[in-house]
């Protein structure tokens, strides 16, 4: 589903942990973003991880990537990129 980073909230996001457990016949929901841009620089962290902030130009939410340490310099060059993710409350 297409959402935007506004839309993001505790709320929504804990309405999306009730459907729990994820597992083969109950897939975890993905979200997709468009035109996102990275701010600051991406950093690279244990086990292959990708720790990076993204911003709509409204609201900016940190992004981690595990297993996703090759795209560093692709999404630091980017002028804009779309992203598929699984929102979730960093605690």
């Amino acid at each position: 589903m297409e959402l935007s980073l506004s839309d993001l909230n505790a709320g929504i996001i804990d309405n999306f942990n009730n459907l729990e457990p994820f597992g083969t016949a109950n897939p975890e929901p993905l979200f997709y973003t468009r035109g996102l841009k990275v701010k600051g620089e991406p950093q690279v962290l244990s086990r292959d991880t990708l720790k990076f902030w993204v911003t709509d130009g409204h609201r900016t939410c940190e992004a981690i990537g595990f297993g996703m340490a090759s795209f560093k310099d692709s999404l630091a060059n980017a002028n804009s990129f779309d992203l598929v993710y699984t929102p979730k409350i960093d605690d």
